[in-house]
């Protein structure tokens, strides 16, 4: 069995040992980039530029994205009013724009 199989396998059955257990309650979701940093090496493949959300409760979220060839960040905070944005132009220059009211 491969690699790929083994960790899919492994990852239904620990699925399906936290839906037995689960509580119901919510829980706050693990942010992406530490699931990545998981991931197993596997030969031949290679992991892609990072992109994910990660909601900073009800009232707003983080956002990590690549826009045209740039890395972007986006974050929103509703109780605040207020916003950021940052791009890194071709990978040398960090445009950034923050915002409020």
């Amino acid at each position: 069995m491969s690699q790929l199989a083994q960790g899919l396998s492994q990852l239904g059955a620990a699925a399906g040992e936290i839906s037995k257990n689960s509580s119901g309650n919510p829980v706050e979701p693990v942010d992406f980039r530490k699931l990545v940093a998981l991931l197993p090496e596997v030969p031949g493949w290679q992991k892609g530029e990072l992109e994910g959300e990660h909601m900073t409760g009800t009232f707003g979220y983080e956002r990590v994205t690549n826009t045209g060839g740039n890395l972007t960040y986006e974050k929103w905070d509703k109780n605040e009013q207020s916003a950021e944005f940052m791009v890194l132009v071709n990978r040398r220059f960090i445009w950034y724009l923050k915002a409020a009211g």
